[in-house]
């Protein structure tokens, strides 16, 4: 052989082991910095991609918990309040009244009442009292009841009876329940007493 055929045989094993050598080459990774491009090489060939940065703050549809607030009351004693007392069977309401307004330190002022009382006496303008067995209907009742005062005051009460005769007067104690009676009243405090001078 001679020296050119020499050097074109060597050049040609060169160039084959250079391309063997090419094949085997690993994949080149180059990661950067999130928002920058990524850049991938295998066998002389490129593909770029651009990564978004990851977004801040509270992912989307997500909410604050709701806090419940916190009310603070304050009852106020000179405020009128209205009440349904029910008063059951056979219980004088006049006594039964009384012990309430000790009871709570509260005056009451009776609006309206229903239900059936039995046995009563009535007392009438002209000063005679009157007794009326049986049992009878509310039909009316007021009245204003103090708790410094040692009786029920006068509660005035409009009856009718069996044959809707209508009776009424002021209630001379006691005034007993024939079941169930209920009265819708009003309480209040710190009632002052004022002496009104004469007109003339």
């Amino acid at each position: 052989m001679s020296l050119k055929e020499e050097m074109i045989f060597d050049h040609d094993v060169e160039g084959s082991q250079l391309q063997e050598l090419d094949l085997f080459k690993s994949p080149q990774l180059q990661l950067e910095t999130p928002g920058t491009e990524i850049t991938m090489n295998n066998n002389d060939q490129t593909s770029s991609s651009v990564v978004n940065p990851r977004p801040r703050g509270r992912p989307l549809g997500s909410k604050n918990k709701l806090k419940i607030p916190i009310v603070e009351t304050h009852v106020n004693r000179n405020v009128l309040s209205s009440h349904v007392l029910e008063i059951t069977h056979g219980v004088d309401l006049s006594t039964s009244l009384m012990h309430y307004a000790r009871h709570h330190g509260q005056s009451i002022c009776i609006l309206n009442g229903n239900g059936l009382v039995e046995n009563i006496k009535l007392r009438q303008p002209t000063g005679k009292i009157f007794n009326y067995m049986g049992r009878f209907k509310i039909l009316l009742i007021s009245g204003t009841i103090l708790p410094s005062e040692e009786n029920a005051g006068d509660l005035t009460i409009l009856l009718s009876d069996t044959n809707e005769q209508e009776i009424g007067g002021s209630v001379v104690p006691p005034l007993m329940a024939s079941g169930t009676v209920k009265l819708t009243v009003a309480s209040f405090a710190n009632t002052t007493f004022e002496k009104l001078p004469s007109v003339e």
